[in-house]
Formats: C-alpha cells, sequence, structure tokens
C-alpha cells in the first residue's frame, strides 16, 4: 500500500526517462520508478519537481517496472485505474516495496508524470491502484495495448 499520494509534475523529467532508454518509443508506455537514496550516483538518478506536497525528488533513472510488465488494466467506479502485472512486474513490485519502504514510488504513462506516493508498506498482490488523473486517450491506448499483448 502506499501512503502521501502526491500530485506531479515533471514533463522535461519524463521525456528525459524515455529518451534515455535508447530503444524506440512504444505507442503506450508506463513506467514505475523508485526514489533514489543519497548513495545512488547522480548520472544514475533524475530530479522530478512534485505538487502537494511541493519538493523535488531524485529518481532512479532505470524503471522497476514498464508497460511490458502489464497483464490487464481495470477501471474503478471512482476514476481509479486497477494496474494488474506479470509474474516478474509483481515480483518487482513487491521487492522495491518491501526494500525501498519510506521512499516515493512515480508513475509515467506516456510520458507524463501521473501519480507519485510513498511506500508504506510491501505490496504483493501485483496490482497498483491509480486513484486518477488518467484521461481517456491514456486509458484507450492501454487497453489497446492489453489487448495486443493478448494476441502475441
Amino acid at each position: 500500500m502506499l501512503k502521501k499520494p502526491c500530485m506531479t509534475m515533471g514533463l522535461g523529467m519524463a521525456v528525459a526517462l524515455l529518451l534515455t532508454a535508447g530503444a524506440q518509443k512504444p505507442q503506450f508506455s508506463l513506467r514505475i520508478h523508485v526514489e533514489a537514496g543519497d548513495q545512488i550516483r547522480d548520472e544514475r538518478v533524475v530530479p522530478v519537481s512534485l505538487v502537494n506536497p511541493d519538493e523535488i525528488i531524485r529518481l532512479q533513472k532505470l524503471p522497476v517496472l514498464t508497460e511490458k510488465n502489464l497483464m490487464a488494466a481495470t477501471t474503478t467506479g471512482t476514476g481509479g485505474l486497477l494496474l494488474g502485472f506479470n509474474q516478474a512486474g509483481r515480483h518487482a513490485l513487491e521487492t522495491v516495496t518491501r526494500t525501498e519502504m519510506g521512499k516515493t514510488l512515480v508513475l509515467i504513462v506516456n510520458g507524463r508524470v501521473l501519480y507519485a506516493a510513498e511506500i508504506d508498506m510491501p505490496m504483493s498482490s501485483g496490482r497498483f491502484l491509480i486513484p486518477g488523473g488518467m484521461d481517456e486517450a491514456d486509458i484507450a491506448l492501454l487497453e489497446a495495448y492489453i489487448e495486443q499483448r493478448k494476441k502475441l
């Protein structure tokens, strides 16, 4: 579970993360990054501005999860979205939420920083709830991406 959700800004940071991947940009992209600790060297981190509360945090450039780990997405009745990940994604999410307690987890969708929250307990279910903020175009791309992956 995550506490202290933050609405976020940081388009420049999100674009920089996508560009550093070195691969062709997918039609739909989803990245989950974790806040970098002080021991992580500067060349492996990127700053991101959060709003509510206003602060700048350092994120690890390499994502913990990507759209390749995504298996399902279900809209909630309150405008949220519940993401479900494959076995590797579930393991990665559980590991990072167990080992990085107290740090911030940041979700970037299609180059936009969408959601950030402090890790307050391990997430072992392989599911990640976005309370809101995804527009209908992003949701349509996400659903099309999942359908395409099912056919592979």
